[in-house]
């Protein structure tokens, strides 16, 4: 299942999708968007609790 199809209930756009998609490639839990409503639902695919979203959680 992939991460567009597993939140689709949240409204979780291509976009927000590619950006879990690329955190989990390039093994990170931190994310550039102004787009919390619907990143602060998403958990991390590979580790951590929580992705940090910045600039909000800088």
């Amino acid at each position: 299942m992939n991460v567009a199809e597993r939140y689709a209930d949240t409204g979780l756009g291509l976009a927000g999708a590619s950006l879990v998609s690329f955190a989990e490639r390039v093994a990170t839990i931190e994310i550039a968007t102004l787009d919390e409503r619907h990143l602060r639902v998403v958990r991390p695919l590979a580790a951590g609790d929580a992705f940090r979203l910045l600039p909000a959680d800088a």
